[in-house]
């Protein structure tokens, strides 16, 4: 129910028996227009659910970027995909997903092959495994030095030398979209901080959200490396090290 896809960098061509016109003299029969990246989800309406106050339904979609592909190859070349099975949270339409239910790189020649791959995802995808983790976060908090701390720390990964960088958890936002996540901080009206505090649903939401402002065939990678992050900050909490709040445990 409720298909909804976006698309983005339309690529204006021509046919190819227009291959030597000029522009401007191209016929509209000789023109053609394709979107290089594409995303679709579809909303699940049977699987509601309430988490921390705010309501989650199960979605599945996929991604294609004609820039993975080579185009002019043969026809039997393999076309590839990106699927995934989650979470979206209603107020701000957040995506929740995790490794276990995505495939990263589905390499298919046809639709019966694409399908076969979709069908085995939805059948392995563990909706109440999902759900009960989220439910743990709201139940964690930062204190404003420990939330400072992580985005200091966020802001010095990009900067790193590679060698050291690769010491580390890997960060796939970037500077503009840590910055967004601060804001958040102060501004979000669904999960902006309590009292100096900030839950870990709150936070995985920031990062969610700055996630937005990824490119189509990005957004899915930084959606999972968010809740990976996320997921670290409870073992930190005990007492385990982690490099974006070593020095504040």
């Amino acid at each position: 129910n409720n298909l909804e896809v976006r698309v983005s960098h339309p690529i204006k061509g021509r046919v190819p028996a227009a291959r030597n016109k000029k522009a401007a003299d191209l016929l509209p029969h000789e023109k053609t227009l394709y979107y290089q990246r594409m995303m679709f989800i579809v909303r699940i309406n049977t699987s509601m659910h309430q988490l921390n106050g705010q309501q989650v339904e199960l979605v599945a979609g996929g991604i294609k970027a004609y820039n993975q592909d080579r185009l002019d190859s043969y026809q039997n070349t393999h076309q590839h995909f990106k699927i995934f099975v989650g979470m979206q949270v209603k107020v701000c339409a957040n995506l929740c997903v995790f490794t276990d239910g995505a495939q990263m790189d589905v390499k298919v020649t046809s639709l019966k092959e694409l399908r076969g791959c979709i069908q085995s995802l939805a059948l392995s995808y563990q909706f109440e495994q999902q759900r009960d983790l989220l439910e743990e976060w709201p139940k964690y908090a930062l204190d404003e030095d420990q939330f400072t701390y992580f985005l200091g720390r966020c802001k010095m990964y990009h900067q790193m030398p590679y060698k050291k960088r690769k010491q580390v958890p890997e960060l796939l936002l970037g500077d503009s979209q840590i910055s967004s996540v601060a804001q958040g901080y102060f501004e979000d009206k669904a999960f902006k901080n309590d009292n100096g505090y900030i839950d870990l649903w709150s936070l995985y939401n920031f990062l969610t959200a700055a996630n937005k402002s990824s490119y189509i065939d990005k957004a899915l990678e930084r959606n999972i490396n968010a809740g990976d992050m996320v997921g670290q900050f409870i073992s930190a909490l005990h007492g385990e090290d982690f490099w974006y709040l070593k020095q504040m445990i």
